[in-house]
């Protein structure tokens, strides 16, 4: 009899601390908002030559910024009106993969080896196919979701949050380029578009900032883009 009350007494205790573990874990890891970035559409981008291009490291585009000022400090070109006030901003940059990004975001939440085999088990081999695996996400966490779950939507809404910053919709790039255009819908000064363009593993990002940077105008830029091989 002491026998099974040993056994119910540690049943019981496990239980317990099984419920203080899954309310450590949720009351850390529940985020309440939701990752909101819609994919809305595909834009085709074909390359064409032009004379002059602006080359930045192993990028070219074509040179339509030569009235802009260099800040070299922030690696951008801006425009200024005669009043010194800013009208436009471009930068150009190479940074590291979305894959290796998210794999690196933040370890002491998930291991490398957890996310490795996320990425895996959903099929996610490039940055395209996380971009559209961040686009799809929806999961409805409660506090009878798994741990991994759970973490996996707290690293997700997080990861999403600081690396695509004020993004709430975006294009794939198809044709010559592969790549996205982010609408950063949610900026608080004038209209500011990203380009991502994914190349042999690596990710360039091309920023757009102004009232004078039109979608269609920018497309164009980016159809005279020139990629160097691989380092």
């Amino acid at each position: 009899m002491n026998k099974i009350k040993t056994i119910i007494i540690i049943a019981i205790c496990i239980l317990i601390l099984l419920v203080i573990n899954k309310h450590f874990i949720y009351a850390k890891y529940n985020v309440k908002q939701d990752i909101n970035i819609e994919k809305v559409g595909d834009t085709v981008i074909n390359h064409k030559d032009t004379k002059e291009y602006l080359t930045y490291n192993d990028i070219k585009i074509r040179n339509d910024f030569k009235n802009y000022v260099y800040e070299e400090d922030e690696n951008t070109y801006v425009l200024y009106n005669k009043e010194d006030d800013i009208v436009n901003m471009f930068s150009i940059f190479e940074v590291d993969t979305l894959i290796n990004a998210f794999i690196e975001y933040d370890n002491a939440v998930l291991s490398t080896k957890t996310l490795t085999k996320y990425l895996n088990d959903n099929n996610i081999n490039n940055d395209m196919d996380l971009m559209e695996h961040i686009s799809n996400y929806k999961k409805d966490i409660n506090f009878f979701s798994s741990n991994k779950d759970i973490r996996i939507n707290y690293y997700l809404n997080n990861f999403t949050k600081d690396i695509l910053p004020f993004v709430t919709e975006y294009k794939t790039i198809s044709g010559d380029y592969e790549g996205c255009i982010l609408y950063n819908l949610n900026y608080e000064e004038d209209v500011a578009i990203d380009i991502m363009l994914f190349y042999k593993n690596r990710r360039f990002v091309l920023s757009f900032i102004g009232e004078e940077f039109e979608e269609n105008k920018i497309i164009d830029l980016i159809g005279t883009v020139v990629l160097n091989e691989e380092k």
